[in-house]
């Protein structure tokens, strides 16, 4: 059996403060697109957990999800493969999305009739965005991002996901963030009202500022990808990859040819309006 792991793209992230626990309280509306991982499962009398044909290691988020999941009910012995389609450091959710695949395919595969709530509950402890990819396509997410409201998927065909060479981690672009970077307040609410009518409102994130410190390839990506006059242009969660929407898929096709020699990775996608 096989599933998709879909990665997701953040088109308004707002950070509203750092709490005492360190962590950070975000206001983000983000919709999983076409870009995936696969995993692939199948019996076996013995556990085979492999990722580019190697025994993938026990820190791995599908790893983790499968080992959380036999603490909780009987799996039997699983041949699973990652096939990695998802850059990792791009900010495009690859791990998380592969955690819940893993959390759902294991469900399917030996029917093990969990409910979706149980499914989300057990995410939740992997990671704060892992339950968004369960069963929820387009979200609003509040808190820490462990609030997760599913909002109607917008159709969106023609984007172009770029990235420079190296990666971004979560945790080093949240270090870098001051307060200076979001003293500038969103506006969620009218971005959230727009989205509910099925407009894209103009994208957001806080996060730009001090990834574009950590990495300054990123923002010059950025100006090449402006350059090309998108409808929106936008870093995507932590980094490093930067999303552009284009009105066509010729235009797309054009901007194409202009940004590939600038960037060390480059795909067109489009929004996911539905889980598979």
């Amino acid at each position: 059996m096989k599933i998709k792991a879909h990665a997701k793209l953040n088109f308004y992230l707002e950070i509203l403060g750092r709490r005492d626990d360190g962590f950070h309280n975000l206001t983000s509306i983000m919709q999983q697109i076409l870009l995936h991982d696969v995993l692939v499962f199948n019996h076996s009398d013995q556990d085979q957990w492999l990722y580019r044909n190697r025994p993938m290691p026990p820190y791995n988020l599908v790893a983790r999800a499968l080992t959380l999941l036999r603490e909780h009910v009987d799996v039997p012995p699983v041949k699973l493969e990652l096939r990695k389609q998802i850059p990792i450091g791009a900010g495009l959710g690859g791990g998380s999305s592969d955690a819940a695949a893993t959390l759902v395919g294991l469900d399917r595969f030996f029917s093990l009739g969990l409910a979706m709530e149980t499914l989300r509950q057990l995410a939740a402890t992997l990671g704060s965005d892992v339950p968004f990819f369960i069963d929820t396509p387009a979200a609003l997410v509040e808190g820490t991002g462990t609030k997760i409201t599913p909002l109607p998927p917008l159709d969106i065909p023609h984007i172009l996901l770029a990235r420079p060479r190296g990666k971004i981690s979560t945790v080093a672009a949240y270090n870098e963030l001051t307060p200076a970077d979001y003293r500038l307040a969103g506006e969620a609410e009218d971005f959230t009202a727009l989205w509910n009518r099925g407009i894209l409102g103009t994208c957001f994130n806080h996060l730009e500022a001090p990834v574009f410190r950590l990495d300054p390839k990123i923002e010059h990506l950025k100006q090449v990808m402006l350059s090309t006059e998108p409808i929106q242009c936008l870093m995507t969660g932590s980094g490093n990859v930067v999303f552009a929407i284009y009105s066509s898929k010729d235009d797309l096709y054009q901007a194409r040819k202009i940004i590939a020699p600038a960037a060390a990775w480059v795909r067109a996608s489009a929004t996911l309006k539905g889980i598979e």
